[in-house]
């Protein structure tokens, strides 16, 4: 994807304009690779400087609190591992009998030597949203109602409902989410950009510029058949054709909700 969006990022620049990059979080648990993740965000990062920001999913706050709450909860840890959690931690040399058997202290400091400095310092960076111009980025959702200031960390990680509904919406911007697998699909309170990568094969991003907008979306399987299949997906979707990326094996295609 960052092969895709670079040269996009790059010609805007030329032409003088301001260019932001953000991640919506949720860069651990859904892979085999979720600390390498987390360091290629840190890389991200520390290129882009300014320029770029990483939002925290929830996915990432289990971690952060495994890795750096006060006391860690057994039972946090219980949810956490039946929703992918246990692959993260397998990364960092812990499995399930050590959580049975250890002290969870123990085991998170055993779990921050194991990432590292450069991941303890990358997960501490992540932010619970980031508002650009007339729109907010969010990993899951903001209320309708209620003014932006008030939110809780529970509601910017977890919403659903009332936001994906969005009756009622008195915000003067439009938020930009993952967290919830409807993307690409855009309506006057949001857009929505989480495909689902980890369940369909599909990863996809968009590019705003005041009110226009373009979806990019990088697969292996250019059917779509994982996609299609998935629930709630009510707004018809149109896609280019595809087009192969260089030094890549995977398609990319433009997508217009």
């Amino acid at each position: 994807m960052l092969g895709l969006l670079g040269p996009e990022i790059g010609r805007a620049r030329e032409r003088g304009i301001a260019c932001r990059l953000v991640l919506l979080g949720d860069y651990v648990d859904r892979g085999p690779c979720s600390i390498g993740t987390l360091r290629r965000v840190a890389g991200i990062l520390d290129v882009e400087d300014a320029s770029a920001h990483a939002l925290c999913g929830n996915h990432d706050h289990y971690l952060i609190e495994f890795l750096f709450g006060e006391s860690p909860r057994l039972e946090a840890m219980e949810v956490w591992c039946g929703n992918g959690g246990l692959t993260t931690l397998a990364e960092l040399g812990i499995d399930a009998a050590d959580l049975a058997a250890g002290d969870l202290a123990d085991l998170a400091a055993r779990a921050r030597a194991a990432a590292g400095p450069e991941v303890v310092a990358v997960l501490r960076r992540l932010e619970l949203y980031r508002t650009i111009g007339d729109y907010v980025c969010v990993h899951a959702g903001i209320n309708p109602t209620r003014p932006l200031g008030e939110h809780g960390r529970g509601e910017l990680l977890w919403l659903r409902e009332p936001f994906l509904g969005g009756r009622g919406w008195k915000h003067p911007f439009t938020a930009v989410h993952g967290h919830t697998i409807r993307g690409p699909e855009v309506f006057p309170h949001r857009i929505a950009v989480d495909s689902g990568v980890y369940r369909t094969g599909i990863l996809s991003a968009v590019q705003l510029s005041g009110n226009r907008l373009r979806f990019f979306c990088i697969t292996s399987e250019p059917k779509l058949k994982a996609f299609k299949r998935l629930p709630g997906l009510e707004q018809p979707r149109r896609f280019g054709s595809p087009e192969p990326v260089a030094a890549s094996d995977e398609l990319a295609m433009t997508a217009v909700a």
